[in-house]
């Protein structure tokens, strides 16, 4: 055990361990390393695999099974499984490149401990800016979460959304013994184990200012956060390698289950919230939102603010739901029926 403290190299090991039982195998490796050690490995890379058949390169059956291989892995599979096991994918062989070759996976992945809080987690407090009526689902499932982690949550209604959440956050900076302020949009559907990851990220990053689990937009298909490239322009096209981490540096974000780190915020120039026209005057293409503005102010500051992919949380909406010919169910955005009407099948004639 002594020599693996430090880190393990495994090759391609993986592969003649069953699926079922790779978790297991990992952490019994993991419990041999120390905290941050790492783990370097290489599999086959199935969805490489099957892409180089299907391009018709010779021998890609031997490239998938190898010898005695008892396990198939794409990078999706890996990340998760080594991340049931206590670890985290930090690199591929060239930084994000995860794969070698085309068709094979070579990764270090990192051990980490994460923290696990103390109950009731008093260091949170959960705040709301409501309309008058809202989803009682959101409610059901933040009191369900509040009830088992113990953490206080404070609530304000007003035309104004923005101005509300304003006096809760300074609200909350006046509290002794608070470290996060958990926001919660009033359609979100979550559960404490979302919570709690977040939390542990955010104790294990003390760089992080205000961390987002991936929400998808309402009436969109699009999630709800931007990241710049480097040249300044937004990232249109996201690899799914990216989202293979509990901290992902975003441009803007959102507050559906949003942990922000108080200290991070004390001495942000006030408001934190604020429409600004655009430069015509009026709400239309290039104005600042309130959310968007106190985003920008986190950045103007040197705060980081991140995305956490291993957190998803849902987004109520309304649709609207219409029978086909054949019965089944055909679903539309009502952003999509007041702009395109229903669907053509179920014209009434």
């Amino acid at each position: 055990m002594e020599e693996l403290k430090d880190g393990a190299d495994i090759g391609s090991g993986l592969t003649q361990i069953r699926t079922e039982d790779a978790i297991q195998w990992l952490r019994s490796i993991a419990s041999q390393l120390k905290d941050g050690a790492e783990l370097r490995l290489e599999v086959p890379d199935l969805d490489g695999v099957v892409k180089a058949y299907n391009d018709g390169e010779p021998e890609t059956e031997k490239m998938l099974i190898g010898e005695g291989a008892k396990s198939l892995w794409n990078r999706e599979k890996l990340s998760r499984v080594l991340n049931l096991a206590g670890f985290e994918v930090s690199r591929g062989k060239n930084g994000w490149a995860w794969n070698e070759t085309k068709t094979k996976i070579s990764v270090v992945a990192r051990k980490f401990a994460r923290p696990f809080p103390n109950r009731p987690m008093r260091d949170i407090h959960c705040i709301m800016s409501l309309p008058r009526v809202c989803w009682t689902d959101t409610q059901g499932v933040l009191h369900h979460a509040a009830a088992s982690l113990g953490f206080d949550v404070t609530r304000a209604t007003g035309v104004f959304w923005g101005q509300c959440l304003e006096r809760l956050l300074e609200t909350c900076l006046t509290m002794e013994g608070v470290k996060y302020v958990l926001t919660v949009d009033y359609d979100s559907i979550f559960d404490a184990e979302d919570i709690i990851r977040l939390w542990q990220v955010m104790e294990t990053r003390p760089d992080v200012a205000a961390l987002c689990p991936l929400q998808i937009g309402r009436d969109k298909d699009l999630p709800l956060f931007s990241i710049k490239n480097d040249d300044g322009t937004l990232l249109k096209e996201m690899t799914e390698d990216r989202l293979y981490t509990d901290a992902l540096e975003m441009n803007t974000g959102h507050f559906g289950l949003t942990l922000i780190r108080l200290d991070a915020i004390r001495d942000l120039p006030r408001p934190f919230f604020l429409g600004v026209p655009n430069k015509e005057g009026n709400w239309g293409e290039g104005r600042v939102d309130d959310d968007i503005h106190f985003w920008n102010r986190l950045r103007n500051a040197d705060r980081k603010i991140c995305l956490c992919p291993r957190v998803r949380i849902g987004h109520l909406q309304n649709v609207i739901t219409w029978p086909s010919e054949n019965c089944t169910a055909i679903t539309q955005y009502l952003s999509k029926y007041h702009e395109d009407g229903r669907p053509t099948e179920c014209m009434t004639f």
